[in-house]
């Protein structure tokens, strides 16, 4: 088990005794049982919750900790069973030792013999039952979420984690702005410490070293991005100057845009950011090479599907924010087409966001699936087996069809009837027999 899992076992197993687990032979490692014990607080009340030989009840500090030479001489099952009421009791503690006393194990019992005196205990049935208190947590009951913090206590974090979480990017973009953010991201200057043969410029100028800062940010290629994005979208003044670093930068440009639109900043960041690497692999892996402008042209529709997808307004970044779309512009106090919740949801977790020439396509399957849906229909009804022919509604489409995609359906619908009829009268006398005609098309039933 992991150390945070061991903590919340050994915390639940602790505080919920009557619990479907809290009997359960859980494997809990040494080391988690040692920082669980570091973070309990014991109040003893009748001692029957306590363990005399695993549980911080002297002074914080367990019978293992005091006498570890010693503990080695209790038997495994009688460490997990001895309570303090029990233990205490008559000194009953001391006959769960055998074997043979070292001279350790001989100073280290008389170590524990006063600690025992000093902390004083008294088992007492009318002070209710012990009480373990969680140190890492205001009102002393236990959680996974404190024990995860207490493992992490004192590290370095990351300042600019919140900027990559709050926003609406998909997770691959994410996580290449957080590679980028610690440096992971194989570039020249990182395959060169590793010691790994490779051409130190970069690929999209030529001209400086390759590293990840200056992919995303001061490559001549970069800048054009972030002024072109800065001129289409009326954005503050967001292009990189000097040698700062992206996190430097991404604060910097992150307390430029207020509480409401920075989600929308970090994500077009994002974006940015992954479109730049993307064309330095094509360049590299496939001898591939874009114009900026029309990379720049590539971000802002898949910018503008993201906008789409998401639904809701285009909130203004900007003092006159536009959006850039591939047939129109979105002003900021216009609203973009909406989708119901539970779709939006789907796409996002799929990541599904569509170009504008991925919707045309979709919409034109759509199209034609619809057509042949309603012939479909129509064949069945000219066969005798749908009353419903001549209502206007289609059983199967369940509604009715409107525009273009009706005015091609009556076309080809007048070109199938034209047809069947033509091929009815031909065929008419070689179906006849002793006078009776028989049935062109069977009925289905």
């Amino acid at each position: 088990m992991a150390a945070p899992d061991c903590l919340a076992a050994g915390g639940h197993e602790k505080t919920e005794s009557t619990k479907p687990w809290a009997g359960l032979d859980l494997q809990v490692g040494s080391d988690s049982w040692a920082l669980f014990n570091a973070s309990v607080e014991i109040v003893v009340g009748n001692g029957r919750a306590t363990l005399f030989w695993e549980d911080p009840w002297l002074a914080g500090l367990t019978a293992g900790t005091i006498a570890p030479a010693l503990i080695k001489l209790v038997k495994p099952a009688l460490r997990k069973r001895r309570s303090i009421r029990d233990g205490l009791a008559n000194n009953a503690w001391v006959l769960d030792i055998s074997g043979e006393l070292s001279v350790d194990a001989t100073v280290q019992y008389l170590r524990l013999w006063g600690a025992v005196r000093a902390a004083a205990v008294v088992c007492d049935e009318d002070l209710g039952n012990d009480v373990f208190r969680w140190k890492w947590s205001g009102d002393g009951s236990f959680s996974s979420r404190t024990a995860y913090r207490m493992l992490f206590h004192g590290t370095i974090g990351l300042t600019t984690a919140p900027l990559i979480w709050a926003s609406f990017a998909p997770l691959k973009h994410r996580f290449h702005a957080w590679l980028a953010l610690r440096r992971r991201c194989w570039t020249a200057d990182r395959r060169l410490r590793r010691g790994l043969p490779t051409h130190t410029l970069c690929p999209l100028c030529d001209v400086a070293d390759e590293t990840i800062d200056h992919i995303s940010l001061h490559c001549n290629y970069a800048q054009g991005i972030w002024r072109g994005l800065v001129q289409r979208l009326a954005l503050p003044d967001i292009v990189p100057v000097g040698n700062l670093g992206i996190g430097n930068w991404w604060v910097q440009v992150a307390s430029r845009f207020g509480a409401g639109t920075r989600r929308e900043a970090n994500s077009l960041i994002m974006l940015a950011m992954r479109a730049l690497w993307l064309e330095r692999n094509a360049r590299v892996f496939e001898n591939k090479r874009m114009p900026m402008t029309s990379t720049l042209s590539l971000l802002l529709d898949e910018w503008t599907s993201w906008l789409v997808i998401r639904g809701g307004t285009a909130r203004e970044i900007g003092l006159e924010l536009k959006w850039a779309c591939p047939s129109r512009t979105v002003t900021s106090k216009e609203k973009l087409p909406t989708m119901p919740q539970e779709e939006w949801d789907d796409k996002k977790r799929c990541c599904a966001f569509l170009t504008a020439d991925h919707r045309r396509r979709r919409l034109a399957s759509e199209e034609n699936k619809a057509v042949a849906v309603a012939a479909a229909e129509v064949c069945l009804s000219l066969g005798g087996a749908s009353s419903e022919a001549g209502s206007g509604c289609y059983p199967l489409t369940g509604r009715i069809m409107a525009g273009e995609q009706r005015r091609i359906l009556e076309e080809r619908l007048s070109l199938f009837a034209s047809i069947l009829c033509l091929a009815t009268v031909a065929l008419a006398d070689a179906f006849v027999a002793d006078g009776k005609a028989r049935p062109l098309l069977p009925r289905v039933r």
